[in-house]
This record gives C-alpha cells, sequence and structure tokens, in this order.
C-alpha cells in the first residue's frame, strides 16, 4: 500500500550511500544502501573474498601444524605423506580427505597411523566448518527480502497547500489503504505484501473478558468487554522515524456495548406524523451553534421487518450504516465520562440486511424471524433500530529516556511546546517531537473513531460479506469486539503509513501550514525508513570486520616464512627449528621434483633455497620410465635411450643369423 503515493513509488526516493540507523547507534547502525544490481555485485565478491581468506587461514594452519610435527625420528611413509599433503593442499576439505585415505592405506603397514593423522584431520575440519558459517554470516550482511533504507524526502514540505492535503478524496484514499493493509497483514490473509514499513504489524493486547469501561449501569454486561493496548510503540523500532530524540506512543482503547433503554427516544416528524424516528441522547453536541438538535443519533423506528425486502435482487446493495460521535463533538452525560480519556460512541444501524443465521451478537443482534411466503426460507432480520457501543480511548505520548512514573503526557490534550516542557526540557527536542508526532500520531491517523467518521469506507468486518442486501456469513457472538479489533488495526497501519507520506508528500492539519514546526517536519522527511526489496542494505560494521580480518589474514599468510625467520632469528637458532623451515620449503610440489631429478644425478640446480629452482640452459631431466605401468619411475632419458639402442642392435644382429642359416 506504500509502494505508490501522489509523489509517485516511494522507491524512488530511497537513499543510496552509508546513512546511520540510529535503532542500533553509530557504530551497529552505519549502514550501506545500493540498488539491486550494485548490492548483488558486492555479495558476489564477499562471497569470493571470503573463499580467498579461508583459503589463506588454511595456508596458516598447515604451515604451523607442518612446523611443529616436523621431526628427524621417525620418518617413514605416513609422516612423509602427511607432510606433503600440509604442504601443498590448498584446500582444508580436500586435505581432510587425504588424511582420512592415507590412515586407510596405512592401516595394516604403519604403528599409529591414526594417532598421527587425526590432529591435522580436526584443524581441517574445523576450518572447512568455521569457513563455511563465515560464508553465512557474511550473506547476512544484509537482508535479501526486504532491507531497510531510508527515504531522503526530496519533495519534503515542497509547497503543497494544506487543503489540497486534507481533501475527502484523499482521506478516503489513505483510509482505504488503510484497511485494506490491516485486513490484508493483521487479519494474516496475504502476508507476503506487507513488506514495506519497518514492521510488518505493531503488537497489542487484547482482552475480550474485561470490565465495564464506564459506570455499570451503562454497559449491558459487567463482563465479556474488549480491552485493546498497544504497550510502548518506539518511534524508531516501529514507525521507522530514524532521529533522535525518540518518542513513544501508547494507545489504550476500552469498550462495551451501551444500553439504549433511557437513553433512546421515539420522535415523530411534524411534518409527517407517518416517518417516526429512534433519537439517541447519550450527551449533548456541541460545536453545531445553529442546530437545536439535542439528540446524538437518529434512525428511522420502523421495525427492521418492514424495511427488509425479500426479493432476492443481488444488484441492490444495502450497506451497513456506521457513524461515530466522540467526545470532541458531543458532551457525554456523566457515567460515560472517564478521566483522561476521549468517549466515543459508535451506532450501527443495519435494518435493511436479512441475515441467513441468527446473530447472537449485541451489537449486530439479528434474532427476529421473518418468513419468505414465497420460499418459505427463515431470515432473521436486526432486533433494535441500531446498535450502540461506547468506547473511552487513551492516548499518551511517552519520553522512552525517563522513569516510567513520569515519562508520559496526555495526547488527547491540545498538546503545545509548554506542555512537553517537563517530558523534554530541551526546546529543539520539544519542537522536534512536536512536529513528528502531529505527523505520525496526529488528528488524521492516531484514533480508531476516524474509520467510522468517513462515509462509505469499508470500516466493518461483517461489510465484506454482504452479498447484496442479504448477510451470507454466520456472525459470531463476539463479532463486535472483532470489529473493535480491526479499527485498531487499521489504526495501527495508519500510522505505520503516515510517516512514509509525510517524507513524501507532506502533511496537514485544517486551516493551519502543511508542516508545523516547519523545521522538524523536514528533519522526519529526511529520517523516515522502509523495507523495500528493490535495495541491498549492508551493515558496514559488518563489512568492516570482513574486509578487515580477511586483509589480515591474507597478508599474515603471504609473509609466514618471513615471520618464522624472524622469530627463529629472535629466539636463537636450533637443529629442530632449522629442519623444520628447511623442510616446510623442501616438502613444495617444485622442490619434491628437484630432490627426484638431483637424485638420479640430473640438472644442474641453483636457486635451490627460493620458492621456484631452476636448472641451467637447455638441461633434460628425467623422465617416466613406464616398462611396468603398476610401478612407473622416473629415469634418465639418456639411459633410456642408450638402453635402445642396445635392444635395436641385438634385434638385428639375431635376424642377421637366422637370415645366414
Amino acid at each position: 500500500m506504500t509502494s505508490e503515493l501522489p509523489g509517485g513509488h516511494v522507491e524512488d526516493d530511497v537513499y543510496i550511500g552509508i546513512w546511520i540507523n540510529r535503532l542500533y547507534g553509530p557504530v551497529h547502525g552505519a549502514t550501506l544502501t545500493l540498488d539491486r544490481q550494485s548490492g548483488g555485485l558486492l555479495i558476489a565478491f564477499l562471497a569470493l573474498y571470503v573463499t580467498v581468506t579461508g583459503k589463506s587461514f588454511w595456508r596458516i594452519v598447515r604451515f604451523w601444524c607442518h612446523f611443529f610435527l616436523s621431526s628427524i625420528a621417525h620418518p617413514d611413509g605416513v609422516y612423509h605423506q602427511r607432510q606433503a599433503i600440509l604442504r601443498n593442499w590448498e584446500s582444508a576439505p580436500d586435505a581432510a580427505w587425504e588424511f582420512i585415505k592415507i590412515a586407510v592405506a596405512w592401516r595394516r603397514r604403519a604403528r599409529s597411523n591414526w594417532t598421527r593423522l587425526i590432529p591435522p584431520l580436526i584443524l581441517a575440519v574445523f576450518v572447512t566448518a568455521g569457513f563455511a558459517i563465515a560464508g553465512l554470516f557474511s550473506s547476512h550482511v544484509t537482508a535479501s527480502e526486504a532491507n531497510e533504507v531510508l527515504l531522503y524526502g526530496k519533495n519534503c514540505y515542497s509547497n503543497t497547500s494544506a487543503g489540497e492535503l486534507v481533501t475527502i478524496s484523499n482521506r478516503y484514499r489513505k483510509f482505504a489503504e488503510d484497511l485494506v493493509y490491516a485486513m490484508q497483514c493483521y487479519q494474516d490473509l496475504t502476508p507476503g505484501k506487507c513488506q514495506a514499513f519497518a514492521k510488518t504489524r505493531l503488537n497489542y493486547r487484547i482482552d475480550r473478558n474485561a470490565t465495564c469501561p464506564f459506570e455499570n449501569e451503562m454497559c449491558r454486561t459487567e463482563f465479556g468487554n474488549v480491552l485493546l493496548e498497544t504497550g510502548f510503540l518506539d518511534s524508531n523500532e516501529h514507525f521507522g522515524i530514524n532521529f533522535e530524540p525518540r518518542f513513544q506512543y501508547r494507545l489504550r482503547q476500552h469498550c462495551a456495548p451501551l444500553v439504549t433503554q433511557g437513553f433512546s427516544n421515539i420522535s415523530t416528524d411534524s411534518q409527517n406524523p407517518n416517518n417516526q424516528f429512534m433519537q439517541y441522547f447519550y450527551g449533548e453536541p456541541v460545536g453545531e451553534p445553529n442546530s437545536n438538535d439535542t439528540f446524538m443519533f437518529q434512525v428511522p423506528a420502523t421495525a427492521a421487518q418492514n424495511n427488509v425486502s425479500l426479493s432476492r435482487n443481488l444488484e441492490q446493495t444495502i450497506a451497513y450504516r456506521l457513524a461515530v460521535r466522540s467526545q470532541l463533538d458531543f458532551s457525554p452525560v456523566p457515567q460515560l465520562l472517564v478521566p483522561n480519556a476521549l468517549t466515543s460512541v459508535y451506532f450501527l444501524e443495519a435494518s435493511g440486511i436479512r441475515y441467513l443465521h441468527r446473530v447472537e451478537d449485541p451489537w449486530f443482534s439479528a434474532t427476529t424471524p421473518l418468513q419468505d411466503p414465497l420460499s418459505k426460507s427463515q431470515y432473521f432480520v436486526a432486533d433494535d433500530p441500531a446498535g450502540v457501543v461506547g468506547c473511552s480511548t487513551q492516548i499518551y505520548l511517552c519520553n522512552p529516556q525517563l522513569p516510567p512514573e513520569s515519562r508520559c503526557v496526555n495526547k488527547l490534550t491540545n498538546i503545545s511546546l509548554s506542555d512537553l516542557q517537563g517530558t523534554w526540557p530541551d526546546q529543539k527536542d520539544r519542537a522536534a517531537i512536536l512536529g513528528t508526532q502531529a505527523a505520525v500520531t496526529g488528528l488524521w491517523t492516531g484514533q480508531p473513531a476516524l474509520f467510522a467518521w468517513m462515509p462509505g469506507l469499508p470500516s466493518l468486518l461483517a461489510s465484506r460479506t454482504l452479498l447484496g442486501q442479504e448477510q451470507h456469513s454466520p456472525l459470531p457472538s463476539n463479532m463486535w469486539q472483532r470489529e473493535a479489533e480491526y479499527s485498531l488495526q487499521a489504526t495501527l497501519a495508519s500510522m505505520q503509513a503516515s510517516g512514509i507520506e509525510t517524507s513524501r508528500v507532506g502533511t496537514a492539519w485544517p486551516n493551519q501550514e502543511v508542516c508545523y514546526p516547519k523545521e522538524a517536519c523536514q528533519k522526519l522527511c529526511r529520517n523516515q525508513k522502509i523495507r523495500s526489496p528493490r535495495f541491498y542494505s549492508f551493515s558496514v560494521l559488518g563489512l568492516s570486520l570482513i574486509l578487515c580480518l580477511g586483509l589480515f589474514i591474507m597478508i599474515l599468510a603471504a609473509y609466514l616464512e618471513n615471520i618464522l625467520d624472524w622469530v627463529i632469528k629472535l629466539r636463537g637458532q636450533n637443529q629442530e627449528s632449522i629442519y623444520a623451515r628447511l623442510e616446510w620449503q623442501t616438502n613444495s610440489t617444485l622442490h619434491f621434483q628437484r630432490l627426484a631429478h638431483e637424485a638420479l644425478g640430473l640438472g644442474t640446480w641453483t636457486r635451490t633455497s627460493d620458492f621456484i629452482p631452476v636448472t641451467e640452459p637447455v638441461e633434460k631431466l628425467g623422465i617416466l620410465d613406464i616398462s611396468d605401468p603398476k610401478h612407473t619411475r622416473l629415469t634418465d632419458p639418456m639411459v633410456r635411450d642408450e638402453f635402445k639402442k642396445e635392444s635395436l642392435y641385438y634385434h638385428e644382429k639375431m635376424s642377421s643369423s637366422t637370415i645366414s642359416i
């Protein structure tokens, strides 16, 4: 729902480069964001880099293992083959496999072959496993599905007028998107589409057997009511606002079905006595100076069965009528007043809807039967002209740096800079908090009653199973609780999306500037986090550790011989260390070749102390004698040529003798 806003695709505003995720601090939070192509190349490079580092680390391990296992005593076949593998096998997994094969091959020909091979075998296995884990770690310096990225708000505060932003059509679109997100992501219908916000969904607690939020005489039941609490929602962790100071938001909504007896009255239209209305009186309307109405809400008082059509015209859609009156536009009766809370009353009219199943829910109550004389089918209709639910809402703005007893202020009051002085002593902090919280949890986002206030919105779960004027789905006895929970879910989704929308196109309040204070909201615009699968975000700390540690290991592996020579000089030379050092050099593949050819007296070898020995120019060396394919050996090519000549001469002589005879 957040991928496209009036300013275009939200990914167009993603910042490419290094930024600080302040949720984790300046060190752990340093983040590098790249586009998908560049990020893929970096991941491939890291995989190759870790592989090279693993080979270098194995070289260090096998060097010291070869050095400490070097010995003049007992130079049997197992010893020499073990040392040769340690010297020349650059892959730890291959070396481990060769050690196993040597142990098996010499199992009845050498003493303690397993004992001598197990230590390097274990080291090879540990190096293999360690760098396999390191490879996995290197792939986790980023998340492949949905990476946190930063919006830089290039169009932030771009002279968009408040009138454009608070139009009914824009608000309707916004609320409709919030309801869709709540359905998909909080109701778990399509969780795969829920990867845009800093958190897929915000946690809350629900008590379905709560007490009455008002005086007991106002509630239809003392228990069985619903209490919804969000806990402390953090501006950075939960809403993705990536700057200091952080704030926390807490919402507590306590709802119950209200009694109507004593608070409702039938009124007759003076101009048309046949028209009667059920009027509800839970308080005095305020803010309407030209109105003489004393009721809060009215619906036709005609019995529901008289309003229901028995024709099965599925094209004729009759929706639930949902209305809300909050304490902002009416003065509640004393029984509905709750200290430090906002009282809202929700009215539900369903007189035109027929139910295929009996409904025992106190808000949707439909137990009155209706018989279709033609089909003999039985339906049920609403028992009352309207169902009434009252809610007490408490909203707090909190400073997470303060103790619990003094960290919060009541957000339902008209918060100003002076109201925040006790919670945020610094004036700049107060200005930043005031503008930011208004953008994310303000008038158009942070109250569940908003979704009932906008007419025509699919604010009810029950409306999704309406077909024409028929309710086909059996509604549970706690349907009203599910509706209250859905309203809270939509409110949370609205707050999650508002920071992103503010970053893209600004925010607004009626008759005020688009953003107040301007500097605070500009700060919000350039510090809003989202998650996007179109980018890779890497931990700079993780990258630095991989690159620096890998580079150190590579340099150490490249200068091992020099380091050992320096250590031997420092500690004083002895026969064992000199032998071990020279054995490492001599056991290399190229020096093995030199030794084999020198044993046959072939070649005049120089640079024998270097890594690559060489002969004098144009010298010929030994070749394989394959006269016995099962036992090949190195031989002098001159000897082989003389042998061939003698064999040919002997063969020709024998042939001549045979002809003479």
